[in-house]
């Protein structure tokens, strides 16, 4: 059976023949997958990747604790944060853990800020029940005392014997330590954390693809060679919406499902080399953007909370010895210094354009037929 059958039932593209529909049965079967009569379906628990962070690295500066002072007074900040802290914590947890954090317009809505449930404790997400209180207000201090009695009161669904409560805020806060020491000798909680601008800028040191992210959030100017780098959402972004009408991740992957799918292998292995090529690099970054989004939410949110794409040999060098592992998406494709940036413990993609080349294994990316492409626009 073609991968191609397979992909359009999964997306409700093609209803299969019986005879296909036996075979993919049988196929699923084969992996203790369990059809009951009730309808519902039972198998083994799925292995969950992780990009958790083998190594510590060398810290980069994006961004400083006065930029993030100054951003908590802007408009949008206040709805931005949730999302920042969520990429944070993905970025660092991969899909291990539970997380919710509405965003947003979502923001005004009742309940808690955000939540987590991990049985893997990091430098900043505690293990177990983490409870999340997020303020861009300027009166730190008295916003903190405010949220932790309201939460203290009413933990919503949450037990406080077993739960973490944590409160972060995007300025600078000078009385935070002193804080902290009088709410957890009250002993209403498991503990108490709070996180306020230079926690969230080591913490954004050690990720560089959120860094990235939110400078671009700031309209934080960067030197030269950070400017050649763009993290995987924008660089989507960017090319998608360059024509009259935005490409979609749809029309991206038509007719390329086994190319797909050999991405998302090589990201599931152990760090290489993936050499791809399309008519322009922009195009072999797009692919990897749509091909990742084929994913379940948190685990595309996790490659893409590690991803970078770059366009300067210098950049990618002066990246390599950060906090790994990252995914490097490189649209000056240079093999030698992929083979450095994998050695160091990073997947790499190398992206070609439809030049003539005489190095190495390239996969060329498959041309979209006509007809997939009509079906995928409509």
């Amino acid at each position: 059976m073609a991968v191609s059958t397979v992909a359009d039932f999964e997306r409700g593209q093609r209803t299969p023949v019986p005879n296909n529909a036996m075979a993919l049965r049988r196929a699923l079967e084969a992996a203790q997958i369990q059809f009951l009569p009730s309808g519902a379906i039972a198998g083994p628990d799925v292995p969950r990747a992780s990009l958790r962070r083998t190594r510590k690295g060398v810290p980069l500066r994006w961004l400083s604790a006065q930029d993030l002072h100054d951003w908590a007074s802007s408009y949008p900040a206040a709805a931005t944060l949730p999302t920042l802290i969520a990429k944070l914590i993905r970025a660092h947890h991969g899909a291990l853990i539970e997380l919710h954090f509405p965003s947003g317009e979502s923001t005004r809505q009742s309940g808690w800020d955000g939540t987590t449930r991990t049985n893997d404790a990091s430098e900043y997400v505690p293990a177990g029940a983490g409870a999340w209180e997020l303020s861009c207000k300027a009166k730190v201090g008295p916003k903190a005392s405010e949220d932790f009695e309201k939460r203290t009161a009413d933990p919503l669904t949450l037990d406080r014997s077993t739960s973490t409560y944590v409160f972060v805020t995007p300025r600078r806060w000078s009385a935070k330590s002193k804080w902290l020491r009088a709410r957890r000798a009250e002993g209403t909680w498991r503990d108490v954390r709070a996180y306020d601008a230079d926690d969230l800028v080591e913490w954004l040191e050690q990720t560089p693809a959120v860094a990235r992210w939110l400078a671009g959030q700031l309209g934080k100017r960067l030197d030269d060679e950070l400017a050649a780098v763009r993290d995987l959402e924008d660089a989507w972004q960017e090319w998608s919406r360059a024509t009259k009408r935005p490409l979609s991740t749809d029309l991206v992957l038509c007719d390329r499902d086994d190319d797909a799918m050999e991405v998302l292998k090589w990201l599931r292995r152990e760090p290489s080399v993936l050499a791809l090529q399309a008519t322009t690099t922009e195009e072999v970054t797009a692919f990897l953007y749509a091909a990742v989004r084929e994913l379940p939410a948190d685990l595309a949110e996790m490659y893409i909370a590690r991803c970078l794409v770059v366009d300067d040999a210098a950049a990618a060098r002066r990246l390599a010895p950060v906090s790994g592992p990252l995914v490097f998406a490189l649209t000056i494709p240079e093999p030698g210094l992929a083979s450095t940036l994998v050695a160091k413990g990073h997947h790499v993609l190398l992206a070609y354009d439809d030049r003539p080349r005489a190095d190495g294994d390239v996969r060329i990316l498959a041309r979209r037929v006509r007809n997939s492409l009509a079906h995928s626009a409509g």
